[in-house]
């Protein structure tokens, strides 16, 4: 029974768009876009994260599909259970930083914004250099940073980060 409850679960995975175009001209009216349906965590006076798996996933992991970079909404996400990973579904090992930003990370102020509070909470925490970086700018991977930004990153976390390509078999 346990073997066929686990199938199940695979197979009810339900994958959302990163960029829902519904939704395109209310983005800040509270209409669900990547992981807006998650509660953050919030620490006064500093910044809101989520983490996974945690009390708020129900102990799930992100699931992340599609490594398109020219049109967000063929992208998507889920969250299961780590016994009922969705079938062709590869799990990476280790601290994976995933940023969804609105703003480019060529652009010194925009890049600064989506990764300085990440680096402040590394280093507030204590935990564990990230394996891997994922970037997407409006729900479409973005492979690189510009160089001052990626300096401040190899500083910080003692070499050049690994930003994920979905390459793998």
């Amino acid at each position: 029974m346990a073997e066929k409850l686990r199938q199940k679960l695979r197979q009810s995975v339900t994958f959302l768009p990163l960029t829902d175009l519904r939704y395109a001209g209310k983005a800040l009216q509270g209409h669900t876009w990547f992981m807006s349906s998650m509660y953050d965590t919030h620490e006064e006076g500093e910044v809101q994260y989520q983490q996974f798996p945690s009390e708020s996933s129900k102990r799930r992991v992100l699931c992340l599909k599609g490594k398109e970079t020219h049109d967000g909404s063929w992208n998507s996400y889920a969250l299961a259970w780590l016994e009922a990973l969705p079938f062709n579904a590869t799990l990476l090992k280790g601290l994976t930083f995933v940023s969804y930003n609105h703003y480019n990370y060529d652009n010194i102020w925009h890049g600064l914004s989506a990764t300085v509070p990440f680096v402040a909470w590394h280093i507030r925490n204590g935990c564990e250099s990230p394996s891997r970086w994922i970037l997407y700018h409006w729900g479409e991977l973005r492979f690189k940073m510009a160089p001052w930004l990626r300096t401040l990153i190899e500083a910080t976390f003692g070499g050049a980060p690994f930003i994920e390509r979905f390459e793998r078999g």
